[in-house]
């Protein structure tokens, strides 16, 4: 009789190393996930795997809520659309951290120029993992966003960023 196949493992290249059988449940959800119902709303998916799409419900927290102005250019609402859509665009879960099971909110501070080009990146609130502390920044450290609109005065913006990192399980 064959031995029934192991699950497939949620983290492509690795290796199970383990000399345990194969367990005849699915594993636990990993600590500190939730429940892919209680996503609060307005949260950037940063999920690994499918999830189910969304609706909007009115009254809901807008994703631009993940800013606030602190000094400078105040953003125009063109350039907090474009914004978003480039943070979208390269926003990731750290793979250590999902393997870690890590989940939490990070703030960063980011000062951008006219042109686009992000001149700093301060990490303002730690999530208590160092790889989502770390992923965060390094979406904006050395990077140029969208150019300020023409409509928006001033050379530079300050602003706090919040990415809220989430692992959903089933």
């Amino acid at each position: 009789r064959a031995a029934p196949p192991r699950p497939r493992s949620p983290f492509p290249g690795t290796l199970d190393l383990s000399r345990q059988p194969p367990m005849a449940l699915a594993p636990p959800p990993p600590r500190g996930g939730v429940p892919r119902q209680s996503l609060p709303p307005g949260a950037l998916d940063l999920s690994m795997g499918r999830v189910p799409q969304q609706r909007s419900v009115p009254g809901q927290q807008n994703l631009n809520s993940n800013m606030s102005h602190v000094a400078g250019a105040q953003a125009s609402g063109s350039w907090n659309g474009a914004f978003m859509s480039w943070v979208r665009n390269r926003s990731f879960y750290p793979r250590q951290a999902a393997e870690n099971g890590d989940d939490g909110e990070v703030m960063v501070q980011v000062v951008i120029e006219r042109s686009g080009r992000v001149r700093s990146v301060e990490l303002r609130r730690r999530s208590g993992s160092m790889f989502l502390d770390m992923g965060l920044q390094s979406i904006f450290r050395n990077q140029t966003v969208p150019p300020f609109t023409p409509d928006m005065e001033g050379d530079t913006m300050t602003m706090n960023f919040t990415m809220r990192y989430i692992l959903l399980y089933r």
